[in-house]
């Protein structure tokens, strides 16, 4: 379960502080898998940080299955995350000295899992977003839309049980871009996961159960 109280996110500008985010109240069942829309700068990107303790809140509540994130510390975030949360970012974040391979095997790191299933679950992700012969080469010999796949499948090695994907289609041709939003899904249901989606895309907004609509930093409805 996904809870948010009174919860504000807010930036210096100069003399002035200016609130990116302000959602009074906001509850996400388990298991459950939304789209978030909203125009640009509407708070997207700032809520899915917030959810995945990779910014702070200035005020309120954020509960992930009773974990309070606004009372961690940082080393708990960093603990929380690596333990329950698949994240694509909307500029990868591959790092450039690791080939494919093990760009995906970084997402697992801390997964208490063997070196020989953690390889295997790599190149059984590096099929299914269709990039079987693609494991070696590096970020910069990939096209953005392989990136992104790549991207992809480091959020899903270790079976997280909570995946926020920003923009996840946004450099994928229709076809690669279903087929990628399709897999977070199976994935998701597999292991029981709340996915959110971050997305323009009415298509990909159609695809998923529920919506989350922020305009101007707030929310407007959920569900």
């Amino acid at each position: 379960m996904i809870t948010l109280r009174n919860v504000k996110k807010s930036y210096r500008d100069g003399d002035h502080e200016r609130t990116v985010l302000a959602i009074e109240a906001l509850e996400l069942g388990d298991c459950s898998q939304w789209a978030l829309v909203g125009p640009s700068g509407s708070g997207k990107s700032t809520l899915l940080h917030l959810l995945a303790g990779l910014t702070r809140a200035q005020e309120g509540v954020i509960q992930i299955d009773g974990t309070d994130l606004t009372a961690c510390r940082e080393s708990q975030l960093d603990e929380f995350r690596a333990a329950h949360v698949g994240y694509v970012m909307q500029n990868f974040s591959l790092l450039p000295t690791l080939r494919a391979r093990d760009n995906i095997l970084a997402g697992a790191f801390f997964a208490r899992t063997s070196d020989r299933d953690r390889a295997d679950a790599a190149e059984e992700l590096l099929r299914s977003v269709g990039l079987p012969e693609r494991g070696h080469q590096l970020p910069r010999e990939l096209s953005m839309g392989e990136q992104q796949r790549v991207a992809v499948a480091r959020a899903l090695i270790k079976n997280p049980d909570y995946i926020f994907a920003d923009e996840p289609t946004a450099s994928l041709d229709r076809a690669t871009g279903m087929a990628v939003i399709e897999l977070l899904q199976e994935r998701a249901r597999a292991a029981g996961a709340t996915l959110i989606v971050a997305t323009h895309d009415k298509d990909v907004a159609a695809k998923l159960d529920g919506t989350i609509r922020l305009e101007g930093g707030r929310l407007c409805c959920a569900k």
